[in-house]
């Protein structure tokens, strides 16, 4: 059972050195991706501040000594912060977006250039379909993570940080409550995270033999095809 687990899902090892490549191909637009995790930092700050600088506009509209200038000049801080906000993101999306188009196009130049210089029992032990589906599923994955989860990541930890700092400043008994959530939500995570790799392993695996048994197809029938031509 423990042979079969380890071969469905990667190792701690395996993890790590994951992580390190992964690092190592973003080495070189480093700081561009650096500046893509800034922006989705700094959107997310604005766009938690927001709800406090509404909520004093409210308390000065609903208090006694109403003042129109202050409530407008709210109301303008609230405007700037959420239009900061919003083109933080707009620069957020478009840098990851260079980022993984560029990182995904290394890859695949880097697979085309390895796949040459294998020797061809290596093509006699992998199905095709194994093959086809690095150089596109795992490469569009890897992209996909770069684009979508290192700045998801990012706005996670600072949406954790930030809104709790935010809840204390107007009601400190309402965030303790709330807080409470937060192991269970910690918990609920963490099963599926467990339970969710390797599913997705094996998801990654079926796909590849699922393009082997199609090219495996579609050749036997070109090969047909030739021989009735002949």
């Amino acid at each position: 059972m423990s042979k079969k687990k380890s071969m469905n899902v990667p190792s701690k090892k395996k993890k790590q050195n994951t992580f390190k490549m992964l690092f190592k191909i973003i080495k070189p637009i480093k700081w561009f991706a650096l500046l893509g995790v800034i922006c989705a930092a700094i959107s997310t700050i604005l766009y938690v501040v927001g709800p406090s600088i509404l909520n004093e506009m409210m308390q000065v509209v609903g208090s006694a000594d109403f003042n129109l200038k202050t409530v407008n000049t709210l109301g303008l801080i609230l405007v700037a912060i959420y239009l900061c906000s919003m083109i933080a993101s707009y620069f957020e999306g478009f840098i990851m977006s260079k980022v993984s188009t560029t990182i995904t196009k290394d890859l695949r130049t880097k697979i085309s250039k390895k796949i040459n210089k294998l020797p061809l029992k290596y093509f006699d032990k992998t199905s095709y379909g194994d093959i086809l589906s690095r150089v596109t599923n795992d490469v569009d994955t890897v992209g996909r993570t770069l684009n979508n989860s290192l700045t998801g990541l990012v706005t996670s930890v600072v949406t954790i940080i930030a809104i709790p700092i935010v809840m204390f400043t107007l009601s400190w008994q309402l965030t303790l409550i709330s807080l409470i959530e937060i192991p269970l939500a910690f918990l609920v995570i963490f099963l599926i995270v467990k339970f969710n790799q390797k599913y997705y392993v094996q998801q990654q695996k079926s796909l590849g033999d699922l393009n082997g048994h199609i090219e495996e197809i579609y050749s036997s029938h070109n090969v047909v095809l030739s021989l009735i031509h002949i």
